[in-house]
């Protein structure tokens, strides 16, 4: 799963972070938010090498393109969930990362305090959503739709966001 921030993306105030989060639009999770990410493939080596799946899954379902070494610059961590309502497949094992965008610009006064943290510079005109998933920006990290996320987001997410917040402030 990728976390997408911004401090600046193409606006120019810098007194917040931006997420840009998906929304569902067929699948598990249809018609909530959430990050970038999906299953990893076996076949492309991805289940020894997670970071490949990340970058592949948010190419795939944003047309971001990420260096290999940026997302593993980005890795965060593991998380497991359990489903305990399932009678197959009860515990997913995610792998976590966050890469920071950036378009660029002059505006861009935030990106010399987020070094080293793992940042791309993209075209807006590059971001775009697939049939399985619509991108969106959200201006404040304290201000995304929780009540249209799953309930373990309010506790995993919400402290990430807040760490990488404190971090470009």
């Amino acid at each position: 799963m990728v976390v997408v921030l911004s401090s600046n993306f193409f606006t120019n105030d810098t007194s917040n972070t931006r997420i840009l989060l998906g929304k569902k639009k067929r699948g598990f999770g249809k018609g909530f938010y959430n990050c970038f990410g999906g299953k990893l493939e076996k076949s492309k080596g991805e289940d020894k090498h997670p970071a490949r799946g990340a970058v592949r899954e948010l190419l795939e379902e944003t047309g971001i393109a990420v260096p290999l070494s940026v997302m593993e610059e980005g890795s965060v961590g593991t998380i497991n969930f359990t489903f305990e309502d399932r009678d197959v497949n009860k515990a997913m094992k995610v792998h976590l990362y966050c890469v920071f965008l950036s378009d660029g610009g002059v505006q861009d006064v935030n990106l010399q305090r987020m070094q080293p943290l793992p940042t791309v510079t993209i075209d807006a005109n590059q971001i775009k959503g697939c049939d399985e998933i619509e991108p969106e920006w959200f201006d404040n990290v304290y201000d995304i739709p929780l009540h249209q996320m799953f309930a373990d987001d309010t506790l995993w997410l919400t402290m990430l966001l807040k760490h990488y917040d404190d971090l470009i402030q």
